[in-house]
């Protein structure tokens, strides 16, 4: 009997060239990946969805970003003109005087 009638006879390719040859015939090209494999792409999965969320927070505008800042005084404009040479420094003075005289006396 011939290796081919033996093959044929009992149905299985196996047998015929062997159990490591059939498995890379099926596509079976080892024990598959390791542990350290299977934790890099663990790893390089959540660093991905990591960076997405964090690009999406960081790009995408707030709504509580300005929620906590309220407008303006009028000292800190007042302020702010004063920085920025808009007034000198008599005209400031005056001004500041003039908003300190409307608000009345503080509590």
């Amino acid at each position: 009997m011939t290796e081919d009638d033996r093959a044929v006879r009992t149905g299985g390719l196996a047998e015929t060239i062997g159990t490591e040859g059939a498995a890379a015939m099926m596509g079976w090209y080892g024990p598959g990946m390791g542990l350290a494999a299977w934790l890099f792409v663990g790893v390089f999965w959540a660093a991905l969805v990591v960076l997405i969320v964090w690009l999406v927070m960081r790009l995408l505008p707030s709504r509580d970003r300005w929620a906590t800042r309220g407008p303006d005084s009028p000292e800190e404009i007042l302020d702010r003109r004063f920085a920025r040479g808009e007034i000198d420094e008599e005209t400031y003075r005056a001004q500041r005087a003039a908003l300190a005289d409307s608000r009345g006396p503080s509590r």
